[in-house]
């Protein structure tokens, strides 16, 4: 049998403190589609850790080269 992957959910809170920012932070990307989520039992959102932290990383801004 192959090697398992498991999908690590987190609810809203648990992402808010990942990313250091405030739980309304989160509700507002969301709801603007800002990042990755998955809507589970019809009303819950959860979102998977390896896709915040892919989100996050591919958020980065690199540093302007100084002239």
């Amino acid at each position: 049998m192959g090697a398992s992957t498991t999908l690590e959910l987190l609810d809203a809170e648990e992402v808010a403190k990942l990313l250091h920012v405030s739980l309304a932070t989160i509700r507002s990307w969301t709801s603007e589609g800002r990042i990755p989520f998955y809507r589970v039992g019809g009303r819950a959102v959860r979102y998977g850790r390896a896709e915040i932290l892919d989100w996050l990383q591919s958020q980065r801004v690199a540093p302007k080269a100084a002239s």
